[in-house]
């Protein structure tokens, strides 16, 4: 859980469709009532770039109020977001605040089961009613937290005749050990965020991969089922072949089928359209086709609307350096495929496979210049 101060009250998360219909008479409503809200619709200047401000004033909201819509749910900007809140509704903070606009809970269960599981306002009643509602629970659970931190420091007043000797041999043992601790062992939010940055700048690379392909090639969803087909008749197509396999990992980029399935620990044909490429709920879009005078290319990619979590496994000293060993659940962003079908069968089928993704299992190396800790090497 953060303990640092936030400096706005509320992010409202929102798909540019729903601006005019219900976001800006919110964001309105919400500042009446005395709250400090972030909103692109007021926050964003020329010139800024849109992620990267975005990204930024996500941690610094205490509340996250996702305007659920048929629109926010089709959209990969807004479902990071989410994610991004509900992250740390998981690590023990209450954030996430859903408003449904225009879908009902069982329109969203149906389509989107993580959102549908929160408890969300309906907005049929006007923006009035929403933004006392949405005051409320935020009066409520800001007033809940003061309590328990009163309860915290009442307790441990109560104790003191156990604390002051306790924080006095601490001390004593701190002052002890510094010397040969300290100096041989990062600070524990360096490597955490260390980490994170690590996940972000992966996520980035996809989410800008994702976005210029789409604009270049006009990509458009798909249904799952049509690309099971597209693949099927590539399988069927009865000709020489050629596979090549490319893993971008953020630092650094793996070709050959062998190295890439070394790299991700799984044998290359585990993962296709018929399980989804292994992701639970990916958003899948089909590009552009191409007709050439001897071949035609078809292109597809699924992208993980998942977040990253991970899990520091082993934190040792090893020859003056500090290695820490981390493993992630949904390490695989994207997949992206292309698939050239020959036109006589004289011709030669060619599947190409991009993947953009974290291995199951790093290594991070920390070490030590000029008395600060740096991070060496990932590997």
């Amino acid at each position: 859980m953060k303990t640092t101060a936030y400096t706005y009250d509320v992010f409202i998360s929102h798909a540019v469709e729903d601006k005019e219909p219900i976001a800006n008479e919110l964001y309105k409503k919400l500042v009446e009532k005395g709250l400090n809200v972030w909103y692109s619709g007021r926050d964003l200047k020329v010139g800024d770039r849109l992620t990267e401000s975005i990204h930024i004033n996500l941690d610094q909201c205490r509340f996250g109020v996702t305007i659920l819509s048929p629109t926010y749910i089709s959209k990969i900007w807004t479902l990071n977001e989410f994610f991004f809140f509900l992250k740390r509704d998981v690590d023990g903070e209450k954030t996430v605040l859903p408003v449904l606009y225009n879908i009902t809970p069982e329109e969203l269960a149906a389509r989107f089961t993580p959102m549908a599981n929160i408890v969300a306002i309906r907005s049929e009643r006007g923006v009035d009613f929403v933004a006392d509602k949405l005051f409320e629970e935020i009066q409520a659970r800001l007033h809940a937290e003061k309590i328990t931190v009163w309860k915290a420091i009442t307790s441990m007043v109560r104790k003191r005749s156990f604390i002051i000797p306790a924080l006095t041999i601490l001390v004593l043992a701190i002052l002890y050990f510094s010397s040969s601790f300290i100096r041989f062992t990062p600070p524990a939010d360096l490597v955490e965020q260390t980490i994170r940055q690590r996940i972000e700048l992966l996520q980035q690379q996809a989410d800008h991969d994702l976005h210029t392909m789409l604009e270049t090639a006009n990509g458009k969803t798909a249904a799952a089922e049509k690309i099971k087909d597209l693949y099927s008749a590539y399988i069927n197509t009865n000709s020489y072949y050629r596979n090549e396999y490319i893993l971008q990992t953020g630092y650094s980029v793996i070709r050959a089928r062998r190295n890439v399935e070394a790299a991700l620990e799984t044998n290359i044909t585990n993962i296709s359209p018929f399980n989804l490429y292994t992701f639970t709920s990916p958003h899948i879009y089909k590009l552009d086709s191409a007709l050439e005078r001897d071949h035609r290319r078809e292109r597809y990619l699924f992208y993980n609307t998942q977040p990253v979590t991970y899990q520091i496994k082993k934190a040792a000293n090893e020859q003056g350096e500090h290695k820490v060993s981390v493993t992630y659940a949904n390490p695989m962003r994207m997949v992206y495929t292309t698939l050239t079908f020959p036109i006589s069968n004289k011709g030669t089928k060619y599947q190409q496979m991009d993947i953009t993704a974290l291995r199951p299992a790093e290594t991070y190396t920390f070490a030590q210049e000029n008395d600060a800790w740096i991070l060496k090497a990932i590997e």
